[in-house]
């Protein structure tokens, strides 16, 4: 059997690929099914409806190809799982997690394959066979969740392959070694197995999906078939794959499970997907009908996923991504083209996410992640960007466009998205930018344009290509290389301002090419609350508004030099 679709099992089922081991499946004639299906050429497979992708890759910063989950925390932070490495993603910059063998609350696998974010805000990580952990956003770290070694109902030693936060606030958990329930009231686990004796516990132990229904149904996918569990009387009913029944079930191994808001629910496994009526009490397959494009193909389900208008989605191991019309009963096609770079990067699609502002994100197996906006229906691509990330972005008033990266320097790219010029700092030449980071970009109303660094301020004269370097005097001598520009504002009348972290706000005389310093002065209750400014605004009387970090905000008059302090305790007047 060819490694990938066995490796494509192994990752269905949540079977970690750890220190290169791989476990053979027992069941050969699931795997030889799965090849079979794997075996369809693309081009027998209908795609209609064309959309345009935007692929973002390791290139762009993220820690690995290889995506497993993807959430959105309360912030807008964007939790990127992938097999090497946790990334963190703020729309410019990747900050990725691996473990660290000298710091215990950090990751313990490379290997991340679940991110969950519950109503409260709280992130939970499953990586490896580490159990459960909760990020702490105050220090960065991640504490173990109920996952306590050598406690017998801990969740130490599990892989997480699913979680699930319930209409009661109730945490679900699926793992290799049982169903766990935690009840945040009484701050406890109840453990879920499966008992040959019984036949209303849960099928197996181990578990791949978890779904709540509208009426508090909980319904569980393990690799022994399908689960409805009955809280009231705490039983389990079991859904299994008949052989004999052509029209049924297509397999007991379920990887996901999704109600739409149509009170439909669907179930994808190895095999295929298929739907749950509630008044028979039944489950039916989507049947292959080779003479109908819109037909869905029979392919190993990664996951389904309803967004917010209504569309289903379903991501395959290899025809790539489907979407379901409720209307029409048809399913469209949406396939890797190697001459179409607004395609799909790959057509093993591992994950669907909706963010907030309603971009979908799609994961792949090999090939990083794809981005999707519906509302323009337009991508942009910057293919030859290698830095970490993007800090400062700039369309000048010829449309060209200027981005400011975290370690690579300054990037000119014109309208039609063609680099132009690539500006780098050279200690040799003094022309040259001050520094690689470039933190802050402005154009003033004379069309020059005005760069800040972590290493000061800097001018791009545009007739020399040259860039101009302004010297400053810091409060502490010390730091005099390490001016940091976090904003540039240009008030009404011309002036410039300088934010920067630790030395204040900054009035550039641009004839003498020095500044006037503003600080934070603990004596002075008329100064500026904090020295570490971020924003810059001015107001219709011409008073500036300063937003600190940590220090809240200033009222500051310009001729004065006096500050309005609105800090936390002046919250009601603000």
């Amino acid at each position: 059997m060819p490694l990938a679709p066995h490796r494509a099992l192994l990752r269905f089922s949540k079977i970690c690929l750890l220190s290169g081991v791989m476990k053979k499946p027992k069941n050969r004639a699931v795997c030889w099914s799965l090849a079979l299906w794997l075996s369809f050429p693309a081009a027998l497979f209908a795609q209609s409806h064309d959309i345009r992708f935007e692929q973002v890759s390791v290139e762009q910063g993220l820690s690995n190809y290889a995506v497993t989950k993807i959430a959105q925390d309360q912030q807008g932070f964007l939790w990127i799982a992938t097999e090497d490495g946790l990334n963190k993603y703020d729309g410019y910059a990747f900050t990725v997690y691996k473990p660290d063998p000298a710091d215990s609350n950090s990751l313990a696998s490379r290997f991340v394959q679940m991110v969950y974010t519950d109503r409260a805000g709280n992130l939970y990580v499953g990586a490896g066979f580490d159990g459960l952990r909760r990020y702490n956003p105050d220090t960065g770290k991640f504490d173990r969740f109920k996952s306590e070694p050598n406690h017998p109902e801990s969740l130490a030693g599990k892989s997480i392959h699913a979680i699930l936060e319930d209409q009661h606030g109730e945490l679900w958990i699926g793992t290799n070694e049982g169903l766990y329930r935690y009840d945040p009231q009484r701050d406890a686990l109840t453990i879920y197995r499966h008992d040959a004796r019984d036949a209303a516990t849960i099928s197996s132990d181990y578990i791949l999906g978890l779904c709540e229904d509208r009426t508090g149904t909980l319904w569980v996918g393990t690799n022994a078939g399908l689960n409805r569990f009955a809280r009231e009387r705490n039983v389990f009913t079991q859904y299994r794959h008949n052989p004999q029944n052509l029209t049924g079930l297509n397999s007991d191994l379920i990887g996901h499970i999704r109600e739409d808001r149509d009170g439909v629910i669907w179930i994808g496994t190895n095999a295929g997907l298929n739907r749950y009526d509630r008044k028979s009490d039944t489950i039916t397959r989507c049947r292959y009908d080779p003479q109908d494009p819109h037909a869905f193909i029979p392919n190993l389900v990664f996951d389904i996923y309803e967004d917010s208008k209504g569309a289903l989605w379903i991501a395959t191991f290899h025809t790539g991504l489907w979407r379901y019309d409720k209307t029409t009963d048809r399913f469209f096609r949406y396939a890797h083209d190697p001459n179409d770079r607004h395609s799909l990067s790959e057509d093993r699609i591992s994950c669907i996410f909706e963010d907030r502002s309603g971009v979908m994100w799609v994961g792949t197996y090999r090939h990083g992640l794809n981005r999707y906006e519906r509302r323009q229906d337009v991508f942009t691509r910057y293919p030859t960007l290698r830095s970490q990330g993007v800090y400062a972005i700039l369309q000048d008033r010829n449309g060209e466009l200027w981005l400011g990266t975290s370690g690579d320097g300054l990037l000119r790219y014109d309208r039609e998205r063609k680099l132009l010029a690539h500006y780098r700092h050279d200690p040799a030449k003094p022309a040259t930018l001050v520094t690689y980071g470039i933190l802050a970009l402005h154009e003033d109303r004379r069309g020059e344009l005005w760069i800040g660094t972590g290493r000061g301020l800097n001018r791009y004269d545009a007739a020399t290509r040259n860039f101009v370097h302004y010297p400053h005097e810091p409060l502490d001598p010390s730091l005099a290389d390490h001016f940091e520009v976090k904003t540039i504002f240009e008030d009404a009348a011309g002036e410039l301002w300088i934010g920067t972290k630790g030395s204040g706000l900054c009035k550039l005389d641009r004839e003498k090419k020095t500044f006037t310093y503003y600080h934070n002065d603990p004596k002075n209750p008329q100064s500026l609350s904090g020295n570490n400014i971020w924003a810059i605004g001015e107001d219709q009387n011409e008073n500036l508004w300063i937003g600190t970090f940590g220090n809240g905000i200033n009222r500051f008059d310009k001729r004065t030099g006096i500050a309005a302090q609105f800090g936390p305790a002046h919250s009601a007047a603000v």
